[in-house]
């Protein structure tokens, strides 16, 4: 499991190394520099042109325009950026918005990530950097949707496989559903929360407690 993390984790990192590289190659035909001065110099947020857009493949576009919304929320959502983020910015700007999950992911394990990429340790990030993030945090994303997606696969086919059990039984299939809803539903409220959910998928996989 480790060694297949690491893999994982390799592969997003070479994923951002080449579109690094990419934006670097852009950066140089343009005759703009490549990489943000040391102090990261306070500079408009340079848009996506249609220029731009003619040499860069979808995924880029896509990581560069959520790259950009994510900046105009860590300066307040007015639209009027300085293409640099502080990591208070992102972390104030970003809460309870609709990219609370990315900063969540960003600023785990200690900010780890967020570090990676600011290359100087000013404890800032520019727009080409945070598009390198994103790149990676898509990547990150769309692997754990196929997981999820496999996963529950799994779990509807084993509900199903219990309900067969039942009805073989005898039971009809409605009062087989109900009589493994009652099993589910743990505090007797009828309705099925997100604890009580979690419980059910991590027994339906044979998945042991964090911890236990």
């Amino acid at each position: 499991r480790e060694r297949l993390y690491q893999l994982q984790e390799n592969r997003r990192e070479a994923e951002a190394a080449e579109a690094r590289r990419r934006e670097q190659e852009r950066m140089a035909a343009t005759n703009r520099p490549a990489t943000a001065p040391p102090q990261k110099a306070r500079e408009p947020v340079s848009k996506v042109t249609v220029d731009m857009m003619r040499t860069m493949g979808a995924s880029e576009i896509r990581a560069r325009a959520i790259a950009e919304d994510v900046m105009a929320f860590a300066d307040g959502g007015d639209g009027v950026g300085n293409g640099i983020a502080s990591r208070s910015e992102l972390e104030g700007g970003l809460e309870g918005t609709k990219y609370d999950h990315f900063k969540g992911w960003m600023f785990a394990r200690g900010g780890k990530r967020f570090m990676k990429y600011d290359d100087d340790g000013s404890g800032t990030i520019s727009v080409l950097e945070m598009q390198l993030l994103v790149t990676e945090y898509l990547a990150f994303s769309e692997e754990m949707v196929a997981k999820t997606e496999k996963a529950l696969r799994v779990v509807c086919t084993r509900m199903n496989d219990q309900v067969a059990e039942l009805t073989n039984q005898g039971v009809s299939k409605t009062a087989a559903w109900f009589s493994l809803f009652k099993t589910w539903d743990e505090d007797g409220s009828m309705t099925i929360c997100y604890e009580e959910f979690h419980e059910i998928v991590r027994r339906q996989l044979g998945v042991k407690k964090t911890g236990a």
